[in-house]
């Protein structure tokens, strides 16, 4: 299934990511920038820095119109998933994207980029060709583990194919997304250490001969 309630999507996407193991249900958006989980609340001094107050790390407004830039990128597809009565309970997103655009729209420091682009084309992509990048995928936590996530990517992979396109992805080593990676078959990026944030791991997948 495929929607546009942006609403409903950026409230789902809050949800998702608040939880482990990416913790980002608060941020210390004047001090460190650094995200904390639901032992946190809004208000609160920044348990790292102790200069900022935590806020909301995904308001719904601001949330809705980051969403809603991603999916007017080149290439860009949704994907989500419903259960009875339409709730949306999960979602993926992908959009065409070369290794070297990558680096310099996701990596805020100078010296991370061409590490970043670099171990790319190492792992087969060309750095200034496009591939399509699978930016988010997300499933409510209590519908985890249906094999909701392997569908929404197998549904953009197959996007991917039909726009002759090599396929990439970003995510945090803890992530279910790892376990559904390595089960179609994409390739973790070696001798990768993500400069900005260890916890990140690549993944690529060949699908242009």
């Amino acid at each position: 299934m495929m929607t546009r309630n942006y609403e409903a999507l950026a409230k789902l996407y809050a949800d998702v990511f608040a939880g482990p193991p990416w913790n980002e249900f608060t941020q210390d958006k004047e001090g460190c920038g650094q995200y904390f989980g639901l032992n946190t609340a809004v208000g609160q001094k920044c348990p790292s820095c102790a200069i900022g107050k935590l806020d909301l790390a995904y308001p719904l407004a601001e949330t809705k119109q980051t969403i809603e830039q991603y999916l007017a990128k080149p290439g860009a597809r949704l994907l989500t998933t419903t259960v009875a009565g339409d709730e949306l309970v999960g979602f993926a997103w992908a959009y065409d994207q070369s290794p070297t655009e990558f680096a310099n729209d996701k990596y805020q420091l100078d010296k991370s980029r061409p590490v970043v682009s670099q171990a790319l084309e190492a792992a087969g992509l060309l750095p200034n060709a496009n591939s399509y990048y699978i930016s988010e995928v997300g499933i409510k936590s209590e519908y985890r583990g249906q094999g909701r996530g392997s569908i929404l990517v197998v549904g953009l992979l197959g996007i991917a194919i039909d726009k002759k396109l090599d396929a990439f992805l970003r995510t945090n080593v803890e992530s279910p997304m790892v376990k559904i990676a390595r089960k179609k078959k994409m390739t973790q990026v070696a001798n990768f250490t993500d400069p900005e944030n260890t916890a990140r791991v690549l993944f690529t997948k060949k699908l242009v001969l």
